[in-house]
């Protein structure tokens, strides 16, 4: 489950402060301030999910029960399932804080990967198939390897053609591509490129599209700062762009202290003393485990001040706690001038992103779940991950649980950076509300919604039900940690919707849609409480049209308003 989310529940002091992961460089800013938009070029790869109710009805006649690991098991259900497919384990399995193992498989054809065509096995703790997500291509295959066929272009051109189609600020006409270190099949390093802050890296894999076609391309990696893509290009024709992946998220908002107040205008800022969690950052928010750093760097994160809003981050401005770490910097929302608060800015940019990092982990998002600390301390997956760019939806989310009071009610409604934007309003067209006259919007809504951000809003404001039908019978509290049963599963509302939430992320499969990640939260329900909240779930689905029938046209079948099918039914037993 490689997924990073955006820190939306921090208010934005008004600099231009971006916070990295440690490995990778990313804002919006940069790559729209160009005409290109890479909304043309998002990746539509379809997938389905079988929920645990159904998988516990495959299992047994194509005998998988209790193979030795659970690695054994899921292996066995995508022969059993895709028994004509070529296929590789990913390295990244693990097994939940909820005891539920999650196994990853990549097709491959001819010794390639078909880098968008993934199969997710969840085995429960009983050594049974829990769910499982799929996206394996089922077309024709190339009857001929490329290796022997070999009239793909060179991997330096695709990156020439991903440069110029895209409006990259990469220079590559002295460029050379050598064999990577991993000496993986046709994957190479980009030596000689110009705009770049690592070198860039091309990796042949096959792509397949929405219309069912595959297509032999090369992956392309550049890292230019303010932008980390992913840009499959025509590995014939270099100047066509088949699809790109943008990991971004813009961390540009700014707390006072973490869950207590969301805006400047909403309370007073206090000093705390070693606020991370043990577990979560073994190494502190300034140490990686081989370096400990006075400026705001760390294991988790880094933060800064780029006044210039430039793609050059190496020497901006980070404030210095010296030697004592003491990270006291003056801030008054009065000045306009916005040095005048860098330090402040930046400080608090990464002491709220350091925070979240930890309440993310205690939920569920550790190492071996694709975090995005430089040093996993041993615990897991391969280290260097990217934080990768999670969707509107489940940052407003998380935005909203986070900053809850626990004196709030279902009849509160929230707005989206209603401070940043000098608006009551908020960004979002509706204040998210568990009231339909307030907020309107149902899973229909997204027939007329084309755009990420306002799809999300959909989702969110579902969600947004989701989370105040558990509140409602588990209550909130106002600690800054959940308390766990002896099942893991935390006892207060907030919480269990954000584990749930989260543990919902790692069961889906990949690209989701409304439906299967509906399906993927009860089952995360089922596996954590054993269904407890089963029907309180569907019952927020339900409200806002998310219903047991609802229902998706495939893409060939309807589009439009025909596209997404409401239903406000709830199945059998609620």
């Amino acid at each position: 489950m490689h997924f990073l989310f955006r820190t939306g529940a921090v208010a934005l002091l008004a600099i231009n402060a971006i916070g990295h992961p440690t490995s990778s460089h990313q804002s919006r800013g940069n790559i729209q301030a160009r005409k290109i938009d890479l909304e043309a070029f998002r990746l539509t790869t379809a997938s389905t999910y079988t929920n645990a109710s159904t998988a516990a009805d495959i299992e047994p006649s194509a005998g998988l029960v209790r193979p030795a690991g659970y690695v054994n098991t899921a292996t066995a259900l995508v022969r059993s399932v895709a028994p004509s497919a070529e296929f590789r384990l990913v390295e990244d399995h693990y097994v939940g804080s909820n005891g539920i193992a999650h196994v990853h498989f990549k097709q491959t054809v001819h010794g390639l990967d078909i880098d968008n065509a993934d199969f997710n096995v969840n085995v429960g703790k009983d050594g049974r198939v829990f769910s499982f997500g799929d996206s394996f291509y089922d077309g024709e295959l190339p009857a001929v390897s490329p290796i022997v066929k070999r009239d793909q272009v060179e991997p330096t051109a695709a990156l020439k053609g991903a440069a110029a189609v895209l409006d990259l600020p990469i220079k590559a006409s002295e460029a050379v591509a050598i064999p990577h270190p991993e000496q993986t099949l046709q994957y190479y390093l980009i030596q000689g490129a110009e705009g770049t802050v690592s070198e860039p890296k091309a990796k042949l894999v096959y792509f397949q599209d929405a219309d069912n076609n595959l297509t032999l391309s090369w992956r392309v990696e550049t890292d230019i700062t303010n932008d980390w893509l992913l840009t499959y290009v025509n590995a014939v024709n270099a100047q066509h762009i088949l699809g790109v992946v943008d990991y971004v998220t813009d961390s540009r908002w700014n707390v006072y202290p973490w869950m207590d107040v969301a805006d400047p205008d909403k309370g007073s800022r206090g000093i705390e003393t070693d606020p991370q969690n043990a577990e979560a950052s073994e190494c502190g928010f300034l140490g990686t485990g081989t370096t400990t750093y006075t400026v705001t760097r760390g294991n988790n994160g880094i933060a800064q001040a780029n006044f210039e809003g430039d793609q050059s981050y190496i020497n901006d401005f980070r404030p210095d706690g010296g030697a004592s770490g003491i990270f006291d910097f003056p801030y008054s929302p009065a000045p306009t001038d916005a040095e005048s608060y860098a330090a402040a800015s930046a400080a608090q940019l990464f002491y709220t992103s350091n925070m979240m990092h930890d309440l993310y982990y205690v939920l569920g998002c550790t190492e071996a779940a694709g975090n995005f600390e430089v040093n996993n301390d041993g615990q897991g997956d391969l280290g260097n991950d990217p934080s990768g760019g999670m969707g509107e939806g489940w940052g407003d989310f998380y935005a909203i649980a986070i900053s809850l009071k626990a004196r709030e009610t279902r009849a509160a409604d929230r707005a989206m950076g209603d401070w940043i934007n000098s608006d009551p309003a908020g960004i979002r067209t509706y204040r998210y509300s568990t009231r339909l006259a307030t907020n309107p919007r149902t899973y229909a809504s997204v027939n007329t919604q084309s755009r990420v951000h306002t799809i999300g809003t959909t989702w969110a404001a579902i969600l947004y039900a989701v989370l105040w039908n558990l509140i409602d019978e588990h209550g909130i509290t106002a600690s800054r940690t959940p308390t766990v049963d002896a099942d893991g599963a935390p006892t207060d509302g907030r919480y269990l919707a954000m584990k749930l939430v989260m543990d919902g992320m790692a069961l889906q499969p990949g690209s989701p849609t409304f439906i299967t990640a509906r399906n993927a939260i009860i089952d995360a329900d089922l596996a954590l409480t054993g269904g407890a909240n089963r029907c309180l779930l569907w019952k927020a689905f339900a409200r806002r049209g998310l219903g047991s029938a609802a229902a998706a046209a495939a893409a060939a079948q309807g589009t439009g308003a025909n596209r997404r099918i409401e239903d406000y039914s709830l199945p059998s037993g609620c």
